[in-house]
């Protein structure tokens, strides 16, 4: 099993901050996320939770190192479709775990810019969109 791994256009300067901030912070980010590209079901990390009220779809991945980060992703079918909590993954299904935001704990919250990354990453990608009936 080996999910896709992508990061939403708006949360690249997320990552290159993180970057920038430590090296070795990003590796220990790099690392997780292909913990995540590797499961049969990204969800079962034990460290992802799913996301409610205005984040629901969402997932997040906590990371603690000195430093306390979360992952703010998404999981996509092959249709772009969001793959809600309540949903199973078949054996063998591929997806794509794409990553809308990423930051410190303290930061990646921040409603207002979170809200504006979401809207922009899932425009064209919800269900019961009118091409989904």
């Amino acid at each position: 099993m080996c999910h896709k791994i992508t990061v939403h256009s708006a949360a690249v300067s997320n990552m290159q901050y993180l970057q920038a901030f430590s090296p070795a912070l990003h590796d220990t980010i790099m690392l997780e996320l292909a913990k995540l590209r590797d499961l049969a079901d990204p969800r079962d990390h034990c460290r992802v939770e799913a996301m409610c009220g205005e984040l629901k779809g969402c997932y997040r991945l906590a990371i603690y190192t000195p430093e306390s980060i979360r992952i703010i992703f998404r999981m996509l079918d092959d249709d772009r479709t969001e793959i809600l909590a309540a949903e199973r993954l078949y054996k063998g299904e591929d997806i794509t775990v794409e990553i809308d935001s990423a930051g410190f704990r303290s930061r990646v919250y921040d409603q207002p810019r979170l809200s504006k990354q979401l809207a922009s990453a899932r425009k064209g990608n919800m269900k019961g969109n009118a091409s989904n009936g």
